[in-house]
Formats: structure tokens, sequence, C-alpha cells
């Protein structure tokens, strides 16, 4: 595949794995044109995956509100300190590039991924090499947050299949593959 190609394919399942996530946590998801009302207070979480022909930097940017609203156990919890939202966000750019892995995998295409870390106030479209950086704005429940995707191509001819390839039945869901 070109690497226009898989950079638009790269971005449409980042974009749906953007929803799943928020639809898994029963939030109301919609999404919406580029806004600028974050922030620069937002915490924001960074992780980047890659093969030899492509890396990624995945950025997911949320305000306070919309952390403490998609925290797991809310109904016992009154107070979330700042250090439980902080875990929280790099749990959910572990899950946002877990959905995108698994997209890439139904490709062909194995992923290689780092570990997140996050920023308060970090203006996320001035990292990596200065790729093009592709924004995704959301409201989430009448909050807004912001997701992004910087893909990086490393060769002319990308190992992407452009459909999807039913997964090998030797893996069950859930099951650990060891390598």
């Amino acid at each position: 595949m070109r690497p226009d190609e898989a950079t638009t394919l790269i971005c449409q399942l980042f974009e749906e794995s953007c929803i799943e996530l928020f639809e898994s946590m029963q939030c109301q998801t919609e999404r919406i044109a580029e806004h600028d009302l974050l922030g620069a207070d937002a915490p924001i979480a960074f992780i980047d995956a890659g093969t030899d022909d492509f890396e990624v930097l995945l950025t997911l940017r949320l305000p306070f509100p919309a952390l403490t609203m998609t925290y797991p156990v809310q109904d016992q919890i009154l107070n979330i300190d700042e250090k439980e939202l902080e875990d929280w966000i790099l749990e959910m750019a572990n899950r946002l590039l877990g959905l995108l892995k698994v997209k890439l995998m139904n490709r062909n295409c194995k992923v290689n991924t780092g570990l997140p870390s996050h920023d308060f106030g970090f203006d996320s479209s001035h990292s990596i090499n200065q790729q093009p950086y592709y924004a995704f704005h959301f409201m989430i429940d009448d909050e807004l947050v912001e997701t992004g995707i910087r893909v990086e191509t490393l060769a002319d001819d990308i190992n992407l299949a452009a459909d999807f390839v039913p997964p090998d039945n030797n893996i069950q869901a859930g099951e650990l593959d060891f390598f």
C-alpha cells in the first residue's frame, strides 16, 4: 500500500477506535468540527507504536471533568484525586492504542507498542518530526475532548491490507500469545 493510502486508512481506523473507546464507557459520542476550547491545562496522554513500515503517536486530551466523568467505579467515590486521574488518562491511552492495534492486526499488520506518558498543557501538534498531525474532536456527554494521531511512514510500500483479514483462529479472544 502506498504511504498516503496507509496514512488515510490508519487515521480512519484511529477515529473508529476513538468512538469505540468513548462508547465503551457509556458516553454519548459525537464527532465535531475542529475546536479550540480545551484549556492549556487539560491533561494529555501520549503513546507510540510502530512497525518496520510506519510509526504512530497517539494523543488523548481530556479536561478534568471528562476524566472524572469516565473514571470507573464512580458510585462509591466522592472525591477522585489528581494522581488517580493521571493514572486514568494513561489507562485510556493504553485502551485506545489497544483498539487501534486490533484493527491493524486484522489487516495483517503486527504493531509494537510503547508505554504511555502524560503532560499538562502540551501542544500536541508540534511533536515527532513535523509529520502531519490529525486531530479529532468529540463531544462526550457535553464535554469536549481531543484525540490525535501522527503517522510517520518509513517505507514506500506499507505492509497493511486494505480490507479486513479474518483473524487466525488459533488464538481465542482474551488469550495471551507468548513469543
